[in-house]
């Protein structure tokens, strides 16, 4: 697992697990990106389309129990160094059009550079905080003090 995304869509939040290949390819503006890697989608301009992308991202979808015993199996400092592998870094809002980054690596990545023309790409220093209380499937973990523990949440 490389990212974790948020997709909030309809005002409903949604987790999945993908590489960023994967979310950028289907979110990006360039028209003559084999349609092998887009997964059929031609733009996500349209309600239909955006519904579509979502559909096709549940075969991402996390399981839950699964993840925290994944996370539950490391050692305190392996779940310090671990944040961005388990717990969301990445928040694409399709009613606002806008893509929030937290990734540690958004700026090699560039993930900005992939967006639609009428997207914002926002650097956030932490998406969780985006994310309503009763959305974290992390809650009960046991979090060391790390970035996350630190973080709180917006109910």
């Amino acid at each position: 697992m490389d990212i974790v995304c948020s997709i909030k869509h309809n005002e409903k939040f949604h987790f999945f697990e993908a590489d960023y290949f994967t979310f950028m390819l289907n979110l990006s503006r360039e028209d003559n990106l084999p349609e092998s890697f887009r997964h059929g989608i031609v733009s996500i301009k349209s309600e239909e389309e955006v519904n579509h992308y979502i559909s096709f991202l549940k075969h991402f979808k996390l399981d839950f129990d699964e993840i925290q015993r994944d996370y539950e199996s490391l050692s305190s400092n392996e779940k310090i160094e671990s944040d961005f592998c388990f717990f969301p870094t990445i928040l694409i809002d399709f009613k606002e059009k806008k893509f929030y980054s937290s990734h540690p690596e958004s700026s090699y990545l560039g993930f900005e550079r992939y967006l639609l023309d009428d997207w914002q790409y926002v650097e956030q220093s932490n998406v969780i905080t985006l994310i309503p209380s009763h959305e974290e499937y992390w809650h009960g973990w046991d979090i060391p003090n790390s970035s996350i523990a630190k973080r709180g949440s917006v109910s």
